[in-house]
């Protein structure tokens, strides 16, 4: 049903042309982006990367693990505002990523289930890594978490007609980081992160 819909102009209500309802040049800029991409649907196997990832990860875990002091005094400060970036921009990231993954799908024309994709793929994630880490998820806090991606999604989904897909995109992750980082300032003492 919704093929057919989304297909024929007549059962949209619409004559084919390019009308905020319809939308249909998005559509088609996305066919033609995708479409020319060289084994786009072929897919990617890194293994080199896979290994380099993963040796790295262990490093960093063990580093951690057997340095508990590295958590605690002056230096817990220092891991919590890294941390706080990494999380913006992997909040960013699959934001965007989210979003454009409905619009590769043929959905860009329903917005509310692209800005949904996008905030739920960009929460998620942050939700179970707290989860499986035994802390209270950051969208349960009081952290502007779910109001940042919301923000960019927003951007990206009504810019990127006026700015272009690949402008709107990097702007919308900007925006998420950008408001992310400013709303959630560290104190100088104890991190909230650690407060049970």
């Amino acid at each position: 049903l919704l093929r057919c819909y989304d297909c024929d102009p007549k059962a949209s209500g619409s004559s084919g042309s390019d009308h905020p309802g319809g939308n249909n040049r998005r559509r088609r800029r996305y066919a033609q982006r995708h479409s020319s991409w060289k084994g786009a649907s072929q897919p990617v196997h890194q293994p080199d990367l896979c290994d380099h990832a993963f040796v790295t990860v262990l490093v960093l875990f063990l580093i951690i693990r057997f340095n508990q002091h590295i958590l605690t005094g002056p230096y817990i400060v220092i891991y919590e505002r890294i941390m706080n970036i990494f999380d913006a921009v992997g909040l960013a990231a699959f934001t965007v990523t989210g979003i454009d993954t409905a619009m590769m799908a043929g959905y860009g024309d329903y917005r509310f289930l692209s800005i949904f994709l996008g905030v739920l793929t960009g929460v998620g994630g942050g939700v179970l890594r707290d989860i499986m880490a035994g802390q209270t998820p950051y969208i349960l806090k009081k952290h502007v978490y779910a109001c940042a991606s919301l923000a960019g999604a927003l951007f990206y989904v009504y810019l990127s007609d006026f700015l272009g897909e690949s402008i709107s995109m990097v702007a919308a992750a900007f925006l998420v980081v950008l408001i992310r980082l400013l709303a959630d300032p560290l104190p100088a003492g104890i991190s909230p992160r650690y407060n049970r």
